[in-house]
Formats: structure tokens, sequence, C-alpha cells
């Protein structure tokens, strides 16, 4: 069997912020890095080896139940955010939007329907139907 790592993100205080699994930890550890809005907080990282995947998948259930990291989720759960943190600009630039994560859908897919929704709320009535009309291929 292939063997699987639980790793846990902490902060500079020691406080857990992650916990999760992957049969390839730096490369996850690096897409975090990448994408996880809470990832400039990390200052430690701990990796654990597991003999496979289950134990990994239950060693993770535990570790969350038991400890409730701060920033696991699950999909479905809404994610809360501004445009200014997913844009790395200045925080409290726009206001808060909430979306929900769907079984499948990537984070891009997210932060496109908050975008496409956050300029849809601020254009003008008359622009929005223009907008529309120019997409459904009508004028």
């Amino acid at each position: 069997m292939a063997k699987h790592y639980l790793y846990r993100h902490f902060d500079a205080d020691g406080r857990l912020l992650y916990v999760g699994i992957s049969f390839c930890a730096v490369r996850r550890n690096a897409q975090h890095q990448r994408t996880a809005l809470w990832f400039p907080d990390v200052r430690t990282i701990t990796i654990e080896e597991l003999p496979s995947k289950s134990a990994a998948v239950a060693a993770e259930r535990r570790a969350i139940t038991r400890t409730k990291p701060s920033k696991n989720r699950k999909a479905g759960k809404p994610l809360r955010f501004t445009l200014a943190m997913v844009l790395r600009l200045a925080p409290g630039t726009f206001e808060q939007i909430d979306l929900v994560l769907k079984r499948g859908e990537t984070r891009a897919d997210l932060v496109r329907a908050g975008l496409e929704r956050e300029l849809r709320r601020r254009q003008p009535a008359s622009e929005a139907s223009k907008s529309r009309n120019i997409r459904s291929g009508t004028t």
C-alpha cells in the first residue's frame, strides 16, 4: 500500500490552523502556499507518515474533531471572504460575500462566481441588461 501523510499547519503562537492529508505532502503544501489565504500566517508545518490512505483519512478525521483547526472547512459550508482578500488588496475595500463551495467546484470557480456577482450588483440596471443581451447574442 502507498504511504500517505498527515500534515498540520501552526501559526506563530502555536495555534493549529489546518490539518490535511496527501500522498505527497510537499507538493500539497506548495499548493496551499499558492492558494490558501491563510498560508502567510503559517510558521510551523509538521508531517506524519501513515501506512495507508485509510489510516490517513481516519487520523485526519480524529485530528479535526479533537482540535478543531480554524481554517479547516467542509464542502457545502459557506466560505466567507472579501474580494479584497481574493485580490490580495487592502482588507475592507469590498463588502463581505458568502458563497458555498459545491462538490466538484474549484476555488477558482468560487472566486469567479463571487467576482461576477459583485460586478452585477455594482452595475447600473441598464448596463446589466445590455451586458446580458451581448452575452446571449441579442441587442
